[in-house]
């Protein structure tokens, strides 16, 4: 073997092992037919596509190096290495190995950027409020915005066994589809259900949610060996943070509820109901729900209804 293929082999192991471990659950990527190193390059390069960018220019892949030059300062916990990093169009994304725990990483760069002046953007999200779809393998992240105009930068940490942490930058200097923009409302649910997520490692799955001016509701299945207990209180925290005041709370089996009260953005009074049911037949399996009404006399209105997700 030469050292031209050397150099190609190389550089399509990293090319794929960047493409590929964008996905945490795929570990590294096997590649069978690698033996045409051109065309193995090729390929992991097309299969990293032209996402949902409108730039007709194509995607860059930096091996080892940060994009050259930023259009602001990022900064990089002491000792990281940069893997490489991807360009396509006005979104960058950047891989790290850091020696830090997840949380550590996330509380370096939640630190620095709001020292420098960056903000959290308002709460959005395609579904609006209740319980948000979080894989088993659920990575943290943090979203900051530099101004309403943007740029955006979301931070992603992910733990890996044996080795240092996976860290993503990705910024996004677009205006269009950009986090930063205030958002319209397009759902009244989103303006009463906080989003809700599930503890750390542990998968949920929205089941549908619906409502009208008088009522929202959201529900889910939740996989973990936590008790009942347990399942409430993590969710009870998500409330509180919201703004939410607590009217009672028990535990009856598989079975743990909170009531819970609020107001609107208008000063209406709503009351609310937390329960989460262990199924009695699927082991470490739990059904989720959330509802919020308004106060008695609250004129109605049309509503909406939700598919399962």
């Amino acid at each position: 073997m030469d050292d031209a293929d050397v150099r190609t082999r190389g550089a399509c192991g990293k090319a794929a092992s960047m493409y590929y471990s964008g996905n945490i659950s795929s570990g590294s990527p096997i590649i069978e037919g690698a033996d045409d190193q051109e065309a193995t390059l090729a390929l992991a390069l097309r299969l990293m596509g032209r996402g949902f960018s409108d730039d007709e220019s194509p995607t860059r892949l930096l091996v080892g190096r940060l994009p050259d030059p930023l259009p602001v300062a990022l900064p990089l916990p002491n000792g990281a290495r940069v893997v490489g990093s991807q360009v396509l169009g006005a979104v960058a994304t950047i891989v790290l190995d850091v020696d830090l725990p997840e949380a550590q990483v996330l509380a370096f760069y939640r630190d620095r950027l709001e020292a420098d002046g960056w903000t959290v953007p308002e709460q959005a999200g395609m579904h609006g409020g209740g319980f948000a779809f979080a894989p088993l393998r659920f990575a943290p992240a943090l979203t900051y915005c530099r101004s309403t105009r943007g740029p955006s930068l979301s931070v992603q940490a992910t733990a890996v066994a044996g080795g240092p942490t996976d860290v993503r930058l990705t910024l996004n200097t677009a205006a269009r589809h950009s986090p930063c923009a205030p958002h319209q409302r397009h759902g009244v649910m989103r303006d009463f259900l906080p989003v809700l997520t599930p503890p750390a490692g542990v998968r949920q799955t929205p089941e549908g949610g619906g409502g009208g001016s008088n009522g929202y509701h959201s529900n889910a299945t939740l996989r973990t060996d936590l008790d009942p207990a347990a399942v409430a209180a993590h969710y009870a925290g998500q409330l509180r943070a919201a703004g939410w005041a607590s009217r009672g709370e028990g535990q009856d089996g598989a079975v743990a509820w909170s009531t819970w009260a609020f107001r609107d953005e208008d000063g209406e009074e709503w009351t609310s109901l937390l329960f989460a049911l262990r199924q009695p037949e699927v082991v470490g399996e739990y059904v989720l729900y959330l509802r919020a009404d308004a106060s008695a006399g609250a004129a109605a209105s049309g509503g909406w209804t939700s598919s399962t997700f």
